[in-house]
């Protein structure tokens, strides 16, 4: 008997998913050997004689969850029947893939205060968004249009907009670094580590300082 773990949507092999191998006679349910680990083929082989039995899908692999059937509840056990006649059989598990959000949202201010101007508001401001994977996801800007980015490459966004990656997978590392327009001082919170289940956010504020106005100074601390 050959059980075999993918990711639902790809077909990938999955590693590491533990599993228990239950035999069921009439009422009598026994519990065969200890747990059994996906390789890295996803697979798990075992010898069997003829019988009733089921798989029990005890903990996913990192990054994972269980399958679900449609409505909702979650799908751990996998019965088979072993015939005298049969040579292999092959279950197919299948588990899905935790996913997070990222959003990007840009601020800006004036340093004296003042309410921005319609062409502040129209300004576009680049920001350089990787992903650890190098792979390429799809984002949409204030509810927008579909939008996709490969890692590395840009996005842009104006003043109180948004930018949203949805399904980004469990635990992937995100760096984003905004280019800076000489006259902006720039903050920033968010804008570097990993998905997970709580929402990341990276937000940027922007303050402008007129060149003419005396340059203000600060200080930096660095701690290990």
């Amino acid at each position: 008997v050959v059980l075999v773990k993918l990711d639902k949507e790809t077909e990938a092999p999955i590693a590491g998913t533990c599993f228990y191998l239950f035999c069921e006679q009439g009422e009598q349910i026994r519990q065969i050997g200890g747990s059994y680990v996906t390789d890295s083929e996803g697979k798990i082989q075992v010898e069997l004689s003829a019988g009733s039995y089921y798989f029990e899908e005890a903990i996913p692999a990192p990054g994972y969850t269980f399958d679900s059937d449609e409505s909702g509840t979650q799908i751990i056990r996998y019965p088979f029947t072993v015939t005298e006649d049969q040579e292999t059989i092959e279950i197919k598990a299948l588990n899905q893939k935790l996913t997070g959000s990222l959003l990007i949202r840009k601020i800006m201010e004036n340093a004296d205060e003042t309410p921005l101007t319609e062409v502040q508001k129209q300004i576009q401001f680049e920001f350089k968004v990787s992903f650890s994977d190098g792979g390429t996801y799809t984002y949409t800007v204030d509810g927008g249009e579909p939008l996709s980015l490969e890692s590395g490459n840009t996005i842009s966004l104006k003043h109180g907009q948004t930018a949203v990656f949805d399904a980004l997978p469990m635990g992937l590392l995100y760096d984003v670094a905004e280019n800076i327009p000489q006259g902006y001082l720039t903050t920033s919170t968010g804008h570097r580590g990993n998905i997970t289940e709580e929402e990341a956010l990276a937000e940027f504020v922007n303050r402008y300082q007129d060149p003419a106005e005396p340059q203000q100074t600060g200080s930096i601390t660095v701690t290990k």
